[in-house]
């Protein structure tokens, strides 16, 4: 289960009174001030610069003992990090240690990510806080609020080892995407706020890593930006490939998309159905919560029997298994032989996407091309039942996906340092240091090669000889 973790918080406050930097100032129109826009000129504003700016911080739970402006060491049972502006116009962010009872606003920033991608919601990523993380692993939620509205999460887990931070997303493996949920409109300046936040923490992280997001979307440039403005360095890197097949065009028409697809794959269908039916085959699509147990112990078979590794953890599979057909977005297909399953194939459904998320099959059967088979009853499932607007393979660029989809785009990732860090300062020298030397043997390789090249030129005046480096 997630862990809760009470600590001590170190709270500092900037002062706010008469005479100080920030007195005098008033803020731009807060537009999620009390759910309405505030105009230039409301008297509950007092200033002209960002809400994002000119911040106090204290602490939420604790209090401040001493009253404002005094800073100190305060403990809570649930400890969080809150950084303060005017009344009216306030950034406040949390750093809270479990994903237990939340408030109701917080839910609503995660349903509506989950609209974007299944993993960005609540269900996935408790079931992956719970099943996966190992021991020492801490979870957590750094939420933003503006105005008292929750407008940003990053669901995080921090690992210390030898009195080092590392903090990354709450993803791994089984992650093909990541989609912080972030209101529309919310600025990198607010932003950079949960990364500061972040670096208060005892013992400060040395590392950031947050991957993988779609290197096209607003939250990863948002995000990228905002690592920088709070002081970290941060880098980029390529995560992996991720093939998709937009269906719009194909929602009823499978059979003119099989149609489509190469030779080989075709020849593969007619050749393998014939052979399976005869063999007394047949494939089943479950997708029921009554028949998730008996879904679950056929892939579990399924894959014991393949060429695959055991899972790391054993229990993510089944439990997202179930927690997809109490969502409805279940497509789990089996091909059995004998009732013997010989394939099995996890697809979800869920916002639009079918997403083909875990594919085995048992060895012993692979002269049926049961994996084949599987993906054509099932995008027949996806496009003539569902009529999903895609298709997506997630993760890699195996061969076979191109076979299969017709586009391909890149998953990016986000590695931060952490300067004021022994360690976070190291992995930045040897991080820019690795950037410097693959930008040089790209650039020695590009060089043309220094030698000469000769050309015969013929025309009507006679034969010439042109040169050139």
């Amino acid at each position: 289960m997630i862990r809760r973790a009470a600590r001590t918080t170190r709270c500092q406050t900037a002062s706010t009174r008469p005479g100080s930097p920030t007195a005098g100032k008033a803020c731009v129109p807060c537009t999620l001030h009390e759910g309405r826009g505030v105009r230039p000129g409301d008297p509950s504003i007092e200033s002209t610069e960002s809400c994002a700016g000119h911040i106090q911080v204290d602490h939420r739970s604790g209090g401040d003992p001493a009253g404002a402006g005094m800073s100190g060491t305060f403990h809570s049972p649930e400890p969080c990090i809150q950084l303060h502006r005017l009344p009216s116009t306030e950034i406040d962010v949390e750093h809270r240690h479990d994903f237990g009872a939340l408030d109701a606003d917080v839910v609503a920033l995660f349903d509506t990510a989950e609209r974007q991608d299944f993993q960005a919601g609540l269900d996935w990523l408790r079931l992956l806080g719970d099943t996966t993380c190992g021991a020492g692993d801490e979870v957590s939620l750094l939420l933003l609020r503006q105005c008292g509205r929750a407008t940003a999460a990053l669901p995080l887990i921090t690992r210390v080892r030898g009195g080092r931070a590392e903090v990354s997303a709450l993803s791994n493996f089984y992650t093909s995407r990541l989609v912080p949920p972030i209101a529309a409109g919310v600025g990198v300046s607010a932003l950079a706020q949960l990364f500061t936040a972040l670096r208060k923490q005892s013992p400060r992280p040395a590392v950031v890593n947050l991957a993988p997001f779609e290197r096209q979307s607003s939250e990863y440039t948002a995000l990228r930006d905002a690592l920088r403005q709070a002081g970290l360095h941060a880098y980029e890197y390529f995560c992996f490939g991720n093939w998709f097949l937009p269906a719009e065009d194909h929602a009823g028409r499978a059979d003119s998309y099989i149609a489509s697809r190469p030779g080989e794959v075709r020849s593969t269908l007619r050749r393998m159905s014939r052979r399976f039916e005869s063999a007394g085959g047949t494939i089943e699509v479950v997708s029921s919560p009554e028949d998730a147990e008996r879904a679950i112990a056929a892939y579990l078979a399924v894959y014991a029997a393949s060429w695959k590794q055991p899972e790391p953890h054993p229990e993510f599979i089944p439990g997202l298994i179930r927690l997809c057909a109490r969502r409805g977005w279940l497509r789990m297909g089996v091909a059995w032989i004998g009732g013997r399953p010989v394939g099995a194939q996890l697809w979800i459904v869920a916002g639009g996407r079918a997403a083909i998320f875990k594919l085995a099959y048992d060895a012993e059967y692979a002269r049926f091309s049961p994996g084949t088979l599987l993906t054509a009853a099932l995008m027949r499932q996806a496009l003539d039942v569902d009529r999903v607007a895609q298709v997506d393979y997630l993760t890699g660029d195996d061969a076979y996906k191109s076979a299969w989809m017709t586009h391909r785009r890149e998953r990016w990732g986000l590695v931060a340092y952490e300067p004021r860090s022994p360690y976070g300062a190291w992995m930045l020298a040897r991080e820019a240091l690795a950037r410097a030397a693959k930008h040089a043997l790209a650039r020695v390789r590009a060089r043309p090669t220094d030698h000469t090249t000769k050309t015969t030129l013929t025309g009507t005046a006679g034969t010439t000889s042109a040169q050139r480096p």
